[in-house]
């Protein structure tokens, strides 16, 4: 991959006369001559990068900030005359940090420069003596204050605290002419939830997309890839945060963060209550549906008797769209049905989903009695629920459930079900508590992501495991009688889902 900054640098390695910008490398494990300085893959990925947005999720203390701060400095030594803005929601976040590693950086490099606008013992901006390259630090608290000048990159220092509008008001004034070949847009920050702005401009998954001919960078880094923080610093991280905080906090991974008391955690327990497992074939699948437009939400659930006669509950699968109305989602659920239960009798395929979606509205038939027709031919069941604290409560049951004897839990989520899991272990969450409202009045936060993605759930337990607690054989009934004359389910060991577990 071509450097946007190769050509400055005539050694082979295009980077060996940039690892002096990093500091000494304290690995035991490098085999390299001391003293020297290393640069991690990731890092010199960053360095050799050519998008021109780059979004660096990375987890605590991953090395990710230093890397972004050395591509700034560099583009400002490229290119005379740059002009480039470092940008943290807060002065005192952006001193104690992300400017501080500025000032570290160049005076490892003894790069002279003059400052200016001094507040607080911090200059806020620096000009470069040699080639006059201008750096400017602020804070994001009042946009206009900064957005007039043209840039030569910017960077967005814990960019997951800032709003769209500030990205989209920054690539405006990425336009600085004698930078025209190495205009950069950078954004470093621990992973916001998934629903965030910066998941909706650079995707979900590490790699480069590319629109209207600008590309667009995602990456994302451990912590368990810097090989400098203290011996004990990643063992204390592992120690004191549950797996979905790990996933987010040192694999920089999307997720969310908990900023109220959460639903079911506890009881909800990763270690007890995530496993993994596939569908099981010849058993009644149960799809849980939630209409909401903007994030509509489908779950595919099953539940197994074990051999002490006490009925599962398996989360398989989850679907989270985006803009979708009833039509498109149930094109999904048959398609993903497809995909995820091949060869599944169509009679072992129930459903049920919100009583708001048999609704009639002025703009005609519900979405449930829509999809009762051609071609989705789906019968969605429902309950007329005055409140969701009772199907709040079962579920809370059936995760509170002391471990079967039959070895397993009673309610257990596939792994690969993430808005679920993250929704369980916080991300559906009640509100902050305020002062004259007491805890029984609150209720979830709706925020569009995990309140849907746990609704289906709560659907699923009100219409079929409420019943199948009494009846363990609800659910063969309920089939046959949607289905009498649907395909023969071959007869199996009743327990063969249980072997090899």
């Amino acid at each position: 991959m071509k450097s946007s900054l190769q050509g400055s640098i005539s050694s082979p390695d295009p980077l060996a006369d940039v690892e002096s910008f990093f500091p000494q490398c304290t690995d035991e494990s490098c085999k390299r001559p001391r003293p020297h300085h290393c640069i991690l893959p990731f890092q010199r990925e960053i360095l050799l990068g050519n998008s021109k947005y780059t979004a660096i999720l990375g987890g605590y203390g991953s090395g990710k900030s230093l890397a972004a701060v050395v591509q700034c400095i560099l583009l400002s030594l490229r290119v005379r005359g740059n002009r480039g803005i470092v940008l943290r929601h807060s002065y005192p976040k952006l001193h104690d940090s992300t400017e501080r590693i500025f000032l570290e950086v160049l005076a490892r490099k003894k790069i002279k420069f003059r400052s200016y606008e001094h507040r607080d013992g911090w200059p806020h901006r620096i000009v470069f003596e040699h080639n006059e390259s201008e750096i400017v630090f602020r804070d994001t608290k009042d946009p206009g204050k900064f957005l007039g000048p043209e840039y030569g990159w910017f960077y967005i220092d814990e960019a997951s605290e800032q709003n769209r509008k500030l990205f989209i008001d920054l690539t405006g004034r990425l336009r600085l002419p004698q930078a025209a070949r190495y205009l950069r847009g950078i954004l470093t920050t621990n992973p916001p939830h998934q629903n965030h702005w910066i998941a909706e401009v650079f995707g979900t998954t590490p790699g480069t997309i590319e629109k209207g001919g600008t590309r667009y960078t995602l990456m994302r880094v451990s912590t368990r890839v810097n090989p400098y923080l203290p011996p004990s610093y990643l063992a204390d991280l592992l120690a004191n945060n549950p797996e979905s905080e790990v996933r987010r906090i040192i694999d920089g991974d999307y997720g969310f963060v908990a900023d109220g008391k959460p639903v079911y955690a506890p009881p909800f327990d990763f270690a007890q209550h995530v496993g993994e497992f596939g569908p099981l074939k010849n058993m009644a699948v149960v799809r849980g549906f939630d209409f909401g437009f903007h994030a509509p939400a489908i779950g595919w659930h099953q539940f197994p008797v074990c051999t002490e006669k006490t009925v599962h509950w398996r989360v398989v699968h989850e679907y989270l769209g985006r803009d979708l109305d009833a039509e498109p989602l149930a094109a999904v659920a048959l398609d993903e049905t497809r995909i995820v239960f091949p060869d599944h009798p169509t009679g072992l395929v129930l459903d049920c989903g919100d009583a708001a979606g048999a609704q009639k509205s002025d703009k005609g038939p519900s979405s449930i009695a829509r999809l009762r027709q051609p071609p989705y031919n789906l019968v969605i069941r429902y309950k007329h629920l005055p409140n969701i604290d009772p199907g709040i409560a079962l579920i809370r049951k059936a995760l509170r459930a002391p471990l079967c004897k039959c070895g397993l839990p009673v309610f257990q989520v596939n792994r690969t079900c993430r808005f679920t899991t993250d929704g369980l272990a916080g991300g559906y969450h009640y509100p902050n508590h305020r002062p004259g409202l007491s805890d029984l009045s609150m209720k979830p936060v709706k925020d569009g992501i995990y309140d849907n993605m746990l609704d289906q759930v709560r659907y699923v337990g009100e219409n079929f495991y409420r019943g199948l607690m009494v009846d363990p054989e609800m659910i063969e009934t309920l089939s046959y009688i949607q289905n009498p004359m649907g395909e023969s389910v071959p007869q199996t060991n009743p327990w063969a889902w249980m072997q090899g577990r």
